[in-house]
């Protein structure tokens, strides 16, 4: 029996591409964000990075889920329909 925590990761979930099913996303207010990193400390899939200093969203990693919407503590993030999303 193949042990999950070890087994190759299919080629499957190489090719996931999340812009294609998510209908939401997370939208930064970057005048309210402190940069207190809460955002990227809780984001499953590492989406939310530095970049020279600026907090950024990768939107091609990004699963939609809302963590770090709901652990940022200034509210700096809310969860917006994707532009052309139909839900």
């Amino acid at each position: 029996m193949t042990d999950p925590m070890t087994a190759p990761v299919s080629s499957a979930m190489n090719d996931f591409e999340s812009e294609r099913w998510r209908v939401v996303r997370p939208t930064m207010d970057k005048e309210t964000c402190t940069d207190c990193g809460a955002c990227r400390n809780f984001c499953p899939m590492g989406a939310i990075y530095a970049d020279e200093k600026v907090i950024r969203i990768s939107y091609d990693v990004c699963i939609g889920c809302g963590i770090c919407a709901v652990d940022c503590p200034i509210h700096a993030i809310t969860m917006q329909p994707k532009p052309g999303a139909h839900s």
